[in-house]
């Protein structure tokens, strides 16, 4: 038993040691994205704008109008519907000095808002790192991987090494007001580790799948059936989003990618809080394909964000995310506190 113990305990020292700083980063990021509405009005402003009709084919022009510089628009979101926690619809796309710029419009009266930069932005460094960690790809993707399965062996190994031998000495561990210096840390250690061990589990699991999906992102709609040419030029958006409300009645607009080299529009659906958004995807000559991707990624990612429990899960995962960091500290602290007594100890 006493072998035993000492092989979890170095396994979970090792992964503090080595993956440590970059999963308490990565739970810092995550935290910081749980509350991404603010952290964005902090840095850009509120933006104010009333709800209106959706016409993506105005909001694109006033995108033009409005950046100049825009290469080309790669896709439209609606108010709350995008990454981009804002009340204003969004387009977005390239620019011709090298960056990525997106355009606010209040999505009433189609005028400006403003333009980001938005590779300029802390939200998008944020966003970079709990992504990628600032890697080039492949490796961000590996890196997050790899953190993802040493959070899930160092939150396994913590619990195997917290778990009472005795069943009568089983009680969940907790903050006592008399507890000062190594005891009020390893208070706080034990406390958050088993407390939110599970929901770390959950956000481990599913992190290190969405840094590696398996199999790949989901590609884009193509039709489905018989091969057919159509040689018509692509539909506008506004004509687009019409064919689409028409196939799919009383769905929510999400967004919208303009006609690519195969000459699809795009639209993005919603159908519910949960499920996954449909794709509409729309030729020249009036074709329509619905098709819903993506459904393993949709739902790992609503249970990474908020475990499918709405705002209460968006609060355990926000906990969860901040107590990586301080489990990283705490830890830290009480080793090198046991490393000093035992050079201290004469030989």
């Amino acid at each position: 038993m006493m072998a035993r113990r000492r092989t979890w305990r170095r396994l979970h020292l090792w992964l503090a040691l080595s993956l440590g700083a970059v999963i308490a980063l990565l739970g810092l990021t995550g935290a910081a994205l749980v509350m991404k509405g603010p952290l964005f009005r902090w840095e850009t402003g509120r933006i104010i704008a009333a709800p209106g009709p959706v016409s993506p084919g105005s909001w694109i022009a006033t995108a033009r109008t409005a950046q100049p510089d825009l290469v080309r628009v790669m896709g439209i979101s609606a108010p709350r519907a995008g990454f981009l926690p804002t009340d204003a619809a969004t387009v977005y796309g390239p620019t011709a000095a090298g960056g990525f710029s997106i355009v606010l419009i209040d999505p009433a009266t189609a005028r400006p808002l403003g333009v980001i930069a938005y590779d300029d932005t802390l939200f998008s460094i944020v966003v970079d790192l709990h992504r990628r960690l600032l890697l080039p790809p492949p490796w961000g993707s590996i890196a997050g991987t790899i953190a993802g399965g040493g959070l899930i062996l160092s939150t396994v190994s913590g619990l195997w090494l917290w778990w009472p031998r005795a069943p009568r000495r089983f009680r969940l561990p907790r903050l006592t007001r008399a507890a000062q210096g190594r005891r009020r840390v390893q208070e706080l250690h034990d406390t958050s580790g088993v407390w939110l061990a599970l929901p770390m589990l959950v956000v481990a699991i599913t992190g290190a799948m969405l840094a590696w999906p398996l199999g790949g992102p989901p590609g884009p709609s193509r039709p489905t059936g018989p091969a057919t040419i159509c040689r018509a030029s692509a539909p506008d958006p506004d004509a687009a989003l019409a064919m689409a409300n028409d196939a799919v009645p009383q769905a929510r607009f999400l967004g919208l990618t303009p006609a690519g080299p195969d000459g699809l529009v795009r639209i993005r659906l919603a159908t519910g809080d949960i499920s996954p958004p449909l794709t509409v995807a729309i030729d020249g000559c009036g074709a329509v394909t619905i098709d819903r991707q993506g459904v393993v990624h949709h739902l790992l990612a609503t249970i990474h964000g908020r475990l499918l429990a709405g705002d209460v899960g968006r609060a355990v995962v926000f906990a969860a995310g901040l107590a990586l960091p301080l489990l990283y500290v705490t830890g830290l602290l009480a080793w090198l506190r046991r490393r000093r007594h035992a050079r201290a100890r004469p030989a």
